[in-house]
């Protein structure tokens, strides 16, 4: 903050326009005591002209906030913002130290999830339906792995069939939560060429060349092979090419 001027015009008695090269001020009173309020502040003076004594106060002072001081974690001892070591204990310190240790102290860590329960209401029974996936692969595509499943509920649930049958396909192979859950546990799937986890899994059609060597071989009834394995499914590496049964 200056209080310099160039120039200086009175226009009342006591008042004074003081003009500078960065700002401007009023001052109200004599040259033994005057009060200057301008652009860079406000200030108070009082002295006794020609004997060199002037008193110059600046009334808006601007408070310099006072930085935290940094702490080492280990002795809570003032160190360097810079310093790499604890000069006192030798605790190693972290590269952005700058959050003083009485600051941490007071940050709260946010509490932990609860963990989420996959225990389901099923006919008056509590079945763990991530439990009931993981132990019959439910997720894995596979008919016989769905047949599992439903027994499960048909025996511990004592729903009938079509019952377990709306549980397995119309609601737990549709949660999607249930879904993500699973495959937490559940490695993905590799190529056992290349160990790639790039696999396009599809389900095997109808096989014509199995049909027509069973028809020449058979007559016409022999065209049912081809309907063999034709639901079972087929992994398909996208890395190597490699071809195999799931």
């Amino acid at each position: 903050m200056s209080f310099r001027f160039t120039r200086r015009i009175k226009i009342l008695p006591g008042v004074t326009v003081n003009l500078g090269k960065q700002n401007v001020s009023v001052s109200l009173g004599t040259r033994h005591m005057k009060y200057t309020v301008g652009t860079a502040g406000k200030r108070i003076s009082a002295g006794i002209p020609g004997a060199g004594i002037y008193y110059t106060d600046k009334l808006d002072k601007k408070e310099t906030p006072v930085k935290a001081a940094l702490r080492c974690p280990e002795c809570e001892k003032r160190v360097a913002k810079t310093a790499k070591f604890c000069a006192n204990c030798g605790a190693k310190l972290a590269k952005q130290n700058s959050v003083c240790v009485e600051q941490a102290k007071n940050v709260r860590p946010e509490p932990p999830l609860p963990p989420v329960s996959w225990v389901r209401d099923i006919n008056g029974h509590k079945i763990d339906v991530l439990k009931l996936a993981l132990d019959f692969n439910l997720f894995d595509g596979k008919i016989k792995s769905q047949t599992a499943a439903q027994m499960y509920l048909q025996k511990h649930a004592g729903v009938g069939f079509f019952k377990s049958r709306d549980i397995v396909v119309n609601n737990l192979l549709k949660n999607e939560a249930l879904k993500h859950a699973y495959e937490k546990h559940v490695p993905p799937p590799q190529c056992p060429e290349c160990l790639s986890t790039s696999i396009k899994i599809t389900r095997v059609g109808y096989s014509f060349k199995k049909g027509i060597v069973g028809g020449l071989l058979t007559g016409g009834i022999g065209v049912v092979a081809g309907f063999h394995g034709s639901r079972n499914r087929q992994g398909k590496c996208l890395k190597c090419g490699h071809k195999w049964k799931l």
